[in-house]
Protein backbone atom coordinates (compact mmCIF):
# COMPACT_ATOMS: atom_id res chain seq x y z
CA UNK A 1 0.00 0.00 0.00
CA UNK A 2 2.90 2.36 0.66
CA UNK A 3 4.17 1.94 -2.89
CA UNK A 4 0.81 2.12 -4.67
CA UNK A 5 0.80 5.85 -5.38
CA UNK A 6 -2.33 5.87 -7.55
CA UNK A 7 -4.17 3.39 -5.24
CA UNK A 8 -5.16 1.01 -8.05
CA UNK A 9 -3.77 -2.08 -6.23
CA UNK A 10 -1.11 -2.52 -8.93
CA UNK A 11 2.48 -1.34 -9.01
CA UNK A 12 3.89 0.17 -12.18
CA UNK A 13 7.58 0.39 -12.98
CA UNK A 14 7.65 4.03 -11.83
CA UNK A 15 5.98 3.08 -8.53
CA UNK A 16 8.56 0.31 -8.04
CA UNK A 17 11.36 2.83 -8.62
CA UNK A 18 9.75 5.35 -6.31
CA UNK A 19 9.37 2.97 -3.38
CA UNK A 20 12.92 1.65 -3.57
CA UNK A 21 14.47 5.06 -3.78
CA UNK A 22 12.44 6.29 -0.82
CA UNK A 23 14.81 4.03 1.15
CA UNK A 24 17.83 5.82 -0.39
CA UNK A 25 18.72 8.08 2.52
CA UNK A 26 21.57 9.97 0.86
CA UNK A 27 19.69 10.30 -2.48
CA UNK A 28 22.57 9.00 -4.59
CA UNK A 29 20.29 6.61 -6.55
CA UNK A 30 22.18 3.66 -5.09
CA UNK A 31 20.44 1.86 -2.25
CA UNK A 32 22.85 0.10 0.11
CA UNK A 33 21.87 -2.78 2.36
CA UNK A 34 22.43 -0.52 5.38
CA UNK A 35 20.02 2.11 4.03
CA UNK A 36 17.47 -0.52 3.08
CA UNK A 37 17.59 -2.37 6.40
CA UNK A 38 17.47 0.81 8.48
CA UNK A 39 14.30 1.97 6.74
CA UNK A 40 12.91 -1.58 6.73
CA UNK A 41 13.21 -1.73 10.52
CA UNK A 42 11.99 1.84 11.12
CA UNK A 43 8.87 1.17 9.05
CA UNK A 44 8.29 -2.20 10.76
CA UNK A 45 7.97 -3.95 7.39
CA UNK A 46 9.03 -7.33 8.70
CA UNK A 47 11.84 -9.05 10.52
CA UNK A 48 15.46 -8.10 9.92
CA UNK A 49 16.01 -11.49 8.33
CA UNK A 50 13.17 -10.88 5.87
CA UNK A 51 14.70 -7.51 5.00
CA UNK A 52 18.10 -9.09 4.36
CA UNK A 53 16.54 -11.82 2.22
CA UNK A 54 14.59 -9.30 0.18
CA UNK A 55 17.57 -7.00 -0.32
CA UNK A 56 19.75 -9.82 -1.60
CA UNK A 57 17.05 -10.98 -4.02
CA UNK A 58 16.57 -7.43 -5.29
CA UNK A 59 20.27 -6.77 -5.80
CA UNK A 60 20.16 -8.41 -9.21
CA UNK A 61 23.79 -7.86 -10.21
CA UNK A 62 25.05 -8.71 -6.70
CA UNK A 63 27.13 -5.54 -6.38
CA UNK A 64 25.86 -4.70 -2.90
CA UNK A 65 23.53 -1.92 -4.10
CA UNK A 66 20.06 -1.71 -5.57
CA UNK A 67 20.32 0.68 -8.47
CA UNK A 68 18.02 1.89 -11.21
CA UNK A 69 19.30 -0.87 -13.51
CA UNK A 70 18.08 -3.51 -11.02
CA UNK A 71 14.49 -2.24 -10.86
CA UNK A 72 13.19 -3.55 -14.23
CA UNK A 73 14.55 -7.01 -13.37
CA UNK A 74 12.90 -6.84 -9.94
CA UNK A 75 9.64 -5.77 -11.55
CA UNK A 76 9.74 -8.73 -13.95
CA UNK A 77 10.48 -11.08 -11.06
CA UNK A 78 7.31 -10.01 -9.25
CA UNK A 79 5.19 -9.62 -12.42
CA UNK A 80 3.96 -13.20 -12.74
CA UNK A 81 1.77 -12.67 -15.79
CA UNK A 82 4.22 -10.20 -17.44
CA UNK A 83 1.57 -7.56 -18.08
CA UNK A 84 3.86 -4.70 -17.04
CA UNK A 85 2.33 -4.14 -13.61
CA UNK A 86 2.52 -6.07 -10.35
CA UNK A 87 -0.86 -6.82 -8.84
CA UNK A 88 -1.38 -7.30 -5.14
CA UNK A 89 -1.75 -11.08 -5.51
CA UNK A 90 1.43 -11.30 -7.62
CA UNK A 91 3.38 -9.35 -5.04
CA UNK A 92 2.14 -11.41 -2.10
CA UNK A 93 2.66 -14.72 -3.90
CA UNK A 94 6.22 -13.85 -4.90
CA UNK A 95 7.01 -12.45 -1.45
CA UNK A 96 5.81 -15.64 0.24
CA UNK A 97 7.92 -17.75 -2.14
CA UNK A 98 10.97 -15.64 -1.26
CA UNK A 99 10.65 -15.92 2.49
CA UNK A 100 9.72 -19.61 2.36
CA UNK A 101 12.48 -20.61 -0.06
CA UNK A 102 15.48 -22.59 1.25
CA UNK A 103 17.57 -19.41 0.86
CA UNK A 104 15.00 -17.55 2.93
CA UNK A 105 15.33 -19.90 5.88
CA UNK A 106 19.03 -19.45 6.52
Amino acid sequence: HLADIDHNYRLSLSEFRHVFFEFDRNHDKSLTSDEFLLDWQERCLGSSLEGVILFHHLDVDRNGHIEDTDIPWVMNYFDGNLDGVVGQAEFVTTWLKLIRSPHGRR
